[in-house]
């Protein structure tokens, strides 16, 4: 659903904030805005409803919002990069839209304090993950890890407490860090405030970097293979960090390893022929074997099913696996295209996944809900909003990020940014979309402000109607 520009004004003038009106100018009048005006061509002009602000854009890649009482010291909205073309308002949400020569669509509050509002593009950084909020940790390529705050323009904080980007395992949920202390330890930090604060620490067999790791929050279970043997998973908890079992492998060495939710079973997926492995971490065994290109892997439903997108010759298909009753044969799904991403909602009921089409599935069953084509060059990534109601996909380009409204799929927003935009995720507050590389994050609208935008365009339609 688009947001509307507003109506037309009526060329014989305007209400003003005091209620009179503001009479059109001739052309050749000028308004007195003197040397604060653009330094380019103007290409638009947009009135707020009430005619109390006007809204320009012009080919010097700025907005400018006017105070139609005094028309001076407007405010000016940067981030685009080439000339800008379109501008709308929306009263209902307070959003103001451009569009420009560089192809990006771009968001702003109806202050336009700053670009970060809208569309902020992120230096150049390995990866960026969600913290809380509407906070961000990024990952320099040659420094300590930085966190900022995408809805604010301000600039990164940097942590040199956690040394190196690059010593980084990964950020489990929202405020759990995992990294490697650089020779013989896995130290765990917990995000507080704003800094990691450290939790605990687990000795490795070896002074290498693991190869593999992951962690359960819920279980504070770590585990690991370090490069030493090809057959082996380390597995230990972070409350007895002393004592650690064995997991078994015939696959080789592992890659991917990834935790239910719940903690109870943990999947890996080799090396050298993407082949998986799922064992029960109680029992140790091993539930789930897959000698195929396994791609991408997931678990919905609590933990109960197992998700995994599994390469075929120039497509793909979407397996669901059972762990409840490891002996039954997985449900098979055919998809179309690269088997590009996997998305699980926060209450794992809707697996979303992306490879030519954006589709959505019912874990519980197997079955496939909806689909739909999405972006004219295939989705690459798929992500959920944390409420579960919004699905974000990235492709790249002049369609680089497009959110749909979820049950059944339907197109919200179209946004433009620069890459090919290989992952999509979103802020812990639902606020802000990330997609990359090269990252970038816009200002993604409300659910409440989407609705009453949509509200207010079917007034708009019935009043219209006889």
């Amino acid at each position: 659903m688009a947001i509307k520009p507003p109506k037309q004004v009526a060329s014989r003038g305007i209400p003003n904030a005091d209620g009179g009106v503001v009479k059109s100018r001739s052309r050749n009048q000028r308004l007195p805005i003197g040397r604060e005006g653009h330094t380019g061509w103007v290409s638009k002009l947009v009135f707020t409803h009430d005619g109390r602000q006007l809204i320009s854009a012009a080919s010097d890649q700025t907005l400018r919002i006017w105070d139609t009482g005094t028309w001076r010291e407007p405010k000016v909205l940067r981030g685009h990069t080439d000339e800008v073309y379109a501008v709308a308002f929306s009263e209902v949400a307070q959003l103001v839209a451009s569009a420009g020569k560089d192809g990006n669509l771009m968001l702003w509050s109806a202050e336009g304090n700053s670009a970060a509002n809208g569309y902020r593009r992120v230096p150049k950084v390995n990866d960026v993950l969600p913290l809380d909020r509407s906070r961000a940790l990024l990952f320099p390529p040659d420094r300590s890890p930085e966190w900022v705050d995408l809805q604010r323009d301000s600039p990164s904080v940097s942590l040199p407490g956690l040394g190196a980007s690059t010593n980084v395992l990964g950020l489990f949920g929202s405020n759990i860090l995992c990294l490697w202390n650089g020779t013989d330890q896995i130290l765990v930090h917990e995000w507080r405030g704003a800094e990691f604060i450290q939790q605990g620490a687990v000795s490795l067999n070896s002074r290498k970097r693991p190869t593999a790791f992951a962690y359960a929050p819920a279980r504070r279970l770590l585990a690991w293979t370090d490069g030493t043997t090809s057959a082996a998973v380390f597995l230990t908890s972070l409350a007895t960090p002393g004592r650690r079992i064995e997991l078994k492998s015939d696959a080789g060495p592992l890659v991917l390893f990834r935790f239910s939710e719940d903690g109870s079973h943990l999947a890996a997926t080799a090396e050298h022929d993407h082949s998986l492995r799922v064992w029960n971490v109680e029992s140790g065994q091993i539930v789930v074997t897959l000698n195929e290109r396994v791609r991408r892997v997931a678990f919905a439903a609590g933990g109960r099913v197992l998700v995994a997108a599994i390469e075929q010759t120039n497509d793909h298909e979407i397996g669901f696996f059972d762990l409840d009753t490891p002996g039954r044969a997985p449900r098979r799904v055919r998809g179309k295209g690269n088997p590009a991403s996997l998305a699980v909602s926060p209450d794992g009921r809707l697996v979303a996944s992306a490879g030519g089409e954006v589709r959505l599935f019912d874990p519980f069953k197997g079955d496939l809900i909806d689909s739909v084509r999405g972006h004219l060059n295939g989705a690459s990534s798929v992500a959920f909003t944390p409420d579960g109601r919004r699905l974000i996909s990235a492709s790249g380009s002049r369609e680089a990020v497009k959110l749909w409204a979820v049950g059944p799929l339907q197109e919200l927003l179209t946004l433009g940014g620069t890459g090919s935009m290989l992952e999509a995720r979103c802020s812990a507050d639902g606020g802000t979309i990330l997609a990359g590389p090269p990252w970038q994050a816009w200002r993604a609208p409300s659910w409440e402000e989407i609705a009453a935008a949509g509200a207010k365009d079917e007034e708009s339609v019935a009043a219209k109607q006889p």
